[in-house]
């Protein structure tokens, strides 16, 4: 389906391999990623979306520096736009022979173990070890 309905934190990990790229428009993959799987990653919850700005059908194509416009205005997540081919020695496929094709990459994005907003309610301690009302220890 083109949703995904589960409560906010609900889960430490999001996986998925060869998915995003099946929702057209970058603006749609973006709220894909910042409004659907990050709210359902519990505070140090990480997703990762693997395969993504080869050459099927993704029309247009998210370039890698597009993800730091889409995770640029959300406040307490990081990413890491990585080359699978150099992280994993290969890609599905084996892609780096076709011509003309981008490099396929991943999406690591994680959600901060608590927040420094004092005005949050999982925000975090004075020692930063833990969130004051989650029960998790911090990454």
């Amino acid at each position: 389906g083109s949703t995904v309905r589960f409560p906010d934190n609900t889960f430490d990990a999001v996986v998925a391999n060869a998915a995003l790229y099946h929702v057209k428009g970058k603006w749609r993959q973006c709220k894909v990623l910042t409004y659907m799987l990050l709210p359902m990653l519990r505070p140090g919850g990480c997703g990762w979306i693997g395969w993504h700005g080869h050459c099927a059908e993704s029309s247009p194509r998210a370039s890698r520096d597009f993800w730091h416009r889409c995770f640029g205005g959300v406040p307490d997540v990081s990413f890491l736009i990585f080359d699978e081919e150099l992280l994993f020695g290969s890609t599905e496929y084996n892609i780096s022979g076709w011509k003309n094709c981008p490099r396929a990459y991943s999406i690591l994005f994680c959600k901060r173990p608590c927040s420094s907003d004092p005005k949050d309610s999982q925000r975090c301690s004075p020692s930063s070890l833990f969130c004051s009302n989650c029960g998790r220890t911090a990454l």
